[in-house]
């Protein structure tokens, strides 16, 4: 099933990849995305394309969970995200 989800306020679980994997994964996507030096340009919606928050991650009978605001980053940043836990063999992503 595929249903919204707040941009703003994401929460993900992964399940299937040891802990390690899991938060490695979500931490070189996040810094990918985060633009620690604060050099990116707004666009001329004066949005800066950049993830704002990731949670550290939580351990859940299933997996990990954590919570992101995508902030004004691009829908790209979202499909990054899903292709990377899925290169890392991730069996199960949930979106809410």
């Amino acid at each position: 099933d595929i249903l919204p989800f707040g941009w703003d306020w994401m929460t993900l679980e992964v399940c299937g990849i040891e802990y390690e994997t899991a938060t490695q994964t979500l931490k070189e996507w996040f810094l990918y995305w985060f633009d620690t030096d604060d050099k990116n340009e707004p666009t001329s919606q004066g949005l800066y394309n950049v993830v704002h928050f990731l949670s550290d991650p939580e351990i859940t009978t299933t997996g990990i969970r954590v919570n992101i605001d995508l902030g004004s980053s691009p829908t790209a940043a979202f499909e990054d995200l899903l292709f990377r836990l899925s290169d890392a063999n991730a069996t199960e992503v949930h979106v809410g």
